[in-house]
């Protein structure tokens, strides 16, 4: 009889929370120990993401956090002036939904390993802490984001998101989930000598003038916004998920919907390996799976930042993803393909 294996869960995000979650419900003893992230994060998600997350978690996100359907979108990327275009997207905190699914966790009736010094060894840990997670990294660029408030904005209302080029970045402006306006301004390096109030300030300024000294920035700092991938995201008895294997620029990556299917493809390589599969071809089909995934989405990034019409903003920025789309070995997966929740022959 094979023994189940035994599950650590490092991390506090959606991909760790989905995790724990769905090894538990395989009925394999898992160790979480559930962080506390005081912060918000908003994001936009498409409906297909929205019910993945509510297939896989039982939760229905609209009823267990904050949440606003935008049902607009206007553009201005290739010219100055703007496009409108519908749209279908869920813009919530991504770190309430976390909270919400580790509480699910927590509140089924699943075997859970305490993090003591006498706990049993585990078989597999899966490594979830997003891009601060310490593993090597692949990153095609150097740009950065800036976040922010805004109490309102002229001729944006609660079912309408923008996403512009300005002058030195481009802005995502999406109605708070609760009140307000979110915003995301991302930038160039050469501005990392601006303070991140002026970035997001200059850049709502530039679409709405006189409000960019109404912003309320989210923090001191800027964060990398550029994709990147960990080449050595799985390994015997580890396993990285969700940002800590790869990441997406905001401008194309949905990474809500990264983060659950990372987490559910983990969880079946897991799950093959313990009935039986050979480990060996398991984790090479994981990590090409994620190269495919990351040299794809770069790919997508280049085009679009090329026609942005302030292109020679990111002249550096699409150099830097030219030379990482050359360097990376896109491998095809082979051998195995998903199917629902489990990892099944090719």
């Amino acid at each position: 009889m094979i023994r189940s294996p035994r599950i650590e869960i490092v991390g506090c995000g959606i991909a760790a929370a989905t995790s724990a979650l769905l090894a538990s419900q395989r009925g394999y003893a898992v160790s979480f120990e559930r962080g506390s992230n005081p912060s918000e994060r908003i994001v936009s998600v498409p409906r297909d993401t929205v019910d993945l997350v509510q297939g896989l978690t039982g939760l229905s996100i609209v009823r267990t956090v904050p949440s606003r359907w935008v049902t607009a979108r206007r553009v201005a990327w290739e010219s100055r002036e703007f496009s409108s275009m519908p749209l279908e997207v869920l813009v919530f905190d991504a770190d309430a939904l976390a909270r919400a699914i580790a509480e699910r966790f927590v509140s089924q009736e699943f075997e859970v390993i305490a993090a003591t010094e006498n706990a049993p060894p585990s078989d597999w840990t899966v490594v979830a802490e997003g891009r601060t997670a310490g593993i090597a990294r692949v990153t095609a660029g150097v740009r950065q984001a800036v976040g922010g408030w805004v109490a309102g904005l002229p001729g944006l209302d609660e079912a309408t998101m923008v996403v512009a080029c300005v002058p030195h970045a481009w802005i995502f402006a999406a109605p708070h989930p609760v009140s307000g306006i979110t915003l995301i301004a991302v930038h160039p390096p050469a501005r990392s000598g601006v303070a991140p109030r002026d970035i997001l300030g200059d850049a709502v300024d530039f679409l709405w003038p006189g409000f960019g000294a109404s912003v309320k920035r989210h923090s001191g700092r800027s964060v990398p916004a550029a994709p990147s991938f960990a080449p050595d995201c799985a390994s015997h008895g580890r396993i990285a998920a969700g940002e800590a294997a790869v990441s997406f620029d905001p401008l194309r990556g949905d990474g809500v919907g990264h983060a659950v299917r990372g987490a559910l493809l983990a969880q079946s390589i897991i799950a093959a390996i313990a009935s039986g599969a050979d480990q060996g071809p398991c984790l090479t089909y994981y990590r090409s799976r994620l190269v495919c995934a990351f040299a794809e989405h770069v790919q997508t990034c280049s085009a679009h930042y090329r026609r942005a019409w302030n292109a020679p903003v990111w002249c550096d920025e699409i150099a830097l993803m030219s030379e990482c789309i050359a360097k990376t070995a896109a491998e095809r997966p082979l051998g195995f393909r998903l199917e629902g929740r489990e990892l099944v022959p090719a």
